[in-house]
């Protein structure tokens, strides 16, 4: 159970990391318009 419980968090992480990303590359985007 402890590595369903890493895998989980590390998506968790991972999942996180791609959403600021993906807000940066929507303010980048919108922003100049």
């Amino acid at each position: 159970m402890d590595d369903v419980r890493r895998i989980l968090g590390y998506s968790g992480v991972i999942l996180a990391q791609f959403i600021v990303i993906a807000w940066y590359i929507v303010v980048i985007v919108v922003l100049p318009h």
